[in-house]
């Protein structure tokens, strides 16, 4: 369970695993590993609507991404600077994983996010050119 405030902060409930765990949307297709559940259902909905299955994988933190990615996509959150590291999560993640990545062009923007301005019809084109091309 996460836990996220008016703020955008996040938190998992004291005491759970979260190395190691995911949640899974779609049983077949192409690879896809994103960092949040709203991210991965936008890919989802955005996939179906250029009819590309997928198999979409939400790992809940780019660290973690990290961690489970072995092949296919990745759809990266265009994380703002961590004051304290200097890095972006997302962007790290996406660099250390090695595959294919997408990341929107604006900070602080995940694919959920970008999906919900842009819309449906221009976020589905741009997946469909990302994962298949054309």
């Amino acid at each position: 369970c996460q836990l996220i405030d008016v703020n955008g902060s996040k938190k998992f409930l004291k005491g759970q695993q979260t190395a190691g765990a995911e949640h899974v949307i779609g049983n077949n297709g192409k690879e896809v590993w994103c960092e949040g559940y709203a991210t991965g259902l936008s890919i989802h909905a955005c996939a179906q609507a250029v009819k590309i299955p997928c198999r979409i994988h939400v790992c809940f933190s780019a660290g973690n991404m990290k961690g489970l990615a072995s092949g296919g996509y990745v759809i990266a959150d265009h994380d703002y600077i961590n004051k304290t590291t200097g890095k972006r999560a997302g962007h790290e993640a996406a660099n250390a994983i090695g595959l294919p990545y997408w990341m929107a062009d604006q900070e602080g923007m995940d694919f959920n996010d970008w999906h919900k301005e842009v819309g449906t019809l221009k976020a589905s084109m741009t997946l469909r050119r990302f994962l298949i091309g054309g």
